[in-house]
């Protein structure tokens, strides 16, 4: 055998080993196709689940804040009108202490009047 021969012959055998190789890497890497479209499949349900478990609760927290902002509305026209109630209540008062001051003056006067009157005699 010449020595072209031999160098082919060496080649060859380095290429197999080359190819072995990358067969023996394609093979520990290789997947199972349908074993990875059943897990995402079951992923993709899963997901869709969680999306509907999650949109429900979005709408009822929706739901409750509306809630809340009427009973919150409500609240806040009830309080304004007590509001109202008890600054009218005040003023009324007011006025009845207004007037209790001034008979209580008047009758302080008449007093003193009737004081000085009978300290005279």
């Amino acid at each position: 055998m010449n020595l072209v021969g031999k160098i082919l012959v060496l080649l060859i055998l380095v290429m197999s080993v080359v190819f072995m190789g990358f067969a023996v890497a394609v093979y520990s890497t290789h997947k199972n196709w349908i074993e990875v479209a059943q897990n995402l499949r079951k992923q993709l349900v899963q997901a869709q689940t969680d999306t509907q478990e999650q949109e429900a609760k979005f709408k009822d927290l929706e739901n409750a804040v509306a809630a809340e902002k009427k009973d919150r509305e409500l609240r806040i026209a009830q309080l304004e009108e007590k509001s109202k109630l008890l600054d009218d209540e005040k003023k009324t008062l007011e006025t009845q202490v207004a007037g209790l001051k001034e008979e209580s003056a008047k009758q302080l006067a008449l007093l003193n009047t009737a004081q000085d009157a009978q300290n005279k005699s």
